[in-house]
C-alpha cells in the first residue's frame, strides 16, 4: 500500500527483518512513476538501517532455551547398594559413531535418526545393566573419534571427501549432542564419578572442538561429571598400574607405538599394562610392539553406500569396554553387538 512506505514494520518486514527482534533506526524511501505497454506504474524503493532490539539476546535466547528445556527422557531402572571403595575402573569408549551417516541403500528408504538413537540407547542400557552390582571408583567415556559422520561442509575435515550424510549437519550436530548428553545423564544417575575424555577424530574436527566445550559448559555444576575438552591429538590416562593412551591414530603410524614413552614417561614407567585406544578402522584389532598394545576399537555405525562398495562389511557393528584394576592393569574386556 502506498501509504505504508513509511510504515516501521512494513518496513522491516519488506527487508526480511522480524519486528520482534529489529528495530528501524532510518529509512530512506523513494516514489517515482513508470510508463510502459501496460500503462503507468508507481514504483517504490527504499534503504533502511536496524538494530536488534537487545543487541544479540534475541538469538542467545533462542539458544538458551533450547538447552534450558532441553530434559533427557532416558528412563533407566537401577537399584543401588552399599558403595564402598573401589580398585577398578571403566573405560568406555564412544567413538567412531559416525552420527548422520546415511546406510547403504538398500536401508536408506526406511532409516530413521530416533531408530538409531535408540538403538544406540539400548546398546549402552545393556552395559549398565551388566553393571549394577558392581562399584567403579571412576568411569571414562571417551567421546569423539569421528563422532559425527561429517564436517559442516559434509566433507571430512581434510575437505577430500564427502560424506553420505542422512541429515543436515546442524540436524546432525544437535540431535548428536542430545544423543549423548542422555548417554552421559545415564551414567551420572548410578552416582559414579565420570570423566568425559575428548579425543580427536578425522571427518569432523571442528564439530568435536565445539562438542567438547559444549559438554563442559553443560556440565559445569555437576559436581561428579569431568570434561577434558583440550584439542590434543593424543591423551593419557593413569589408571594405577595401567597407562592408558586415547587418539584416533591415523596419521601415527608405527609411529604411535613410541610416543607414550615421550609424552607420558612418568606414567609409562610405573605401568604394567601400556596400551592405546584408538578407532579409525572400525573392527577390533591388536598389535603390540615397544612394549605398547594399539588396540583398535570397533564401531556401532552401519555401513553406508562407500563401506558396502568397497567391501568393509565382514564385521558385526558393536561397541566394546575395558575394566582396570589400580594393581592389576587391564583385567576385563566386554562387547556388546548392534
Amino acid at each position: 500500500m502506498p501509504n505504508e512506505i513509511n510504515n516501521a514494520e512494513t518496513l522491516l518486514k519488506a527487508h526480511g527483518f522480524n519486528s520482534e527482534e529489529f528495530e528501524l533506526v532510518s529509512a530512506k524511501n523513494s516514489k517515482w512513476e513508470q510508463g510502459g505497454k501496460d500503462g503507468v506504474r508507481t514504483l517504490y524503493s527504499s534503504r533502511i538501517m536496524v538494530k536488534p532490539r537487545a543487541g544479540i539476546k534475541a538469538y542467545l535466547k533462542d539458544i538458551c532455551d533450547y538447552f534450558e528445556n532441553y530434559k533427557p527422557n532416558v528412563q533407566l531402572e537401577y537399584n543401588k547398594y552399599n558403595q564402598k571403595d573401589s580398585k577398578e575402573c571403566l573405560v568406555l569408549p564412544l567413538v567412531d559413531f559416525h552420527w548422520g551417516r546415511l546406510p547403504d541403500m538398500e536401508n536408506a528408504e526406511t532409516f530413521s535418526l530416533f531408530q538409531v538413537k535408540e538403538m544406540l540407547i539400548n546398546n549402552i542400557k545393556t552395559y549398565i545393566k551388566r553393571f549394577e552390582n558392581r562399584y567403579f571408583d571412576k568411569v571414562y567415556l571417551i567421546i569423539g573419534q569421528d563422532y559425527f559422520n561429517s564436517s559442516f561442509t559434509g566433507f571430512t575435515s581434510s575437505q577430500s571427501h564427502l560424506q553420505s550424510n542422512a541429515v543436515d549437519v546442524r540436524t546432525m550436530y544437535r540431535t548428536g549432542t542430545e544423543l549423548l548428553i542422555d548417554i552421559i545423564d545415564m551414567f551420572a544417575k548410578i552416582g559414579k564419578d565420570i570423566h568425559i575424555v575428548g579425543s580427536l577424530g578425522n571427518h569432523d574436527v571442528s564439530e568435536e572442538i565445539w562438542l567438547f566445550s559444549l559438554l563442559k559448559a553443560y556440565y559445569r555444576n555437576v559436581c561428579n561429571i569431568y570434561v577434558d575438552d583440550t584439542p590434543k591429538p593424543r591423551k593419557y590416562l593413569d589408571i594405577g598400574a595401567a597407562c592408558v593412551g586415547v587418539g584416533h591414530l591415523d596419521k601415527e603410524k608405527d609411529r604411535a607405538f613410541g610416543l607414550m614413552q615421550c609424552e607420558a614417561a612418568e606414567l609409562w614407567a610405573k605401568a604394567k599394562t601400556r596400551m592405546f585406544l584408538a578407532g579409525h578402522l572400525h573392527h577390533l584389532t591388536v598389535e603390540s610392539k615397544q612394549g605398547v598394545e594399539l588396540w583398535r576399537i570397533p564401531s556401532p555405525a552401519l555401513p553406508d553406500r562407500w563401506t558396502v562398495e568397497n567391501g568393509y562389511i565382514q564385521n558385526q557393528p558393536r561397541t566394546m569396554a575395558f575394566i582396570f584394576d589400580y594393581n592389576e592393569g587391564l583385567i576385563e574386556n566386554h562387547f556388546v553387538n548392534i
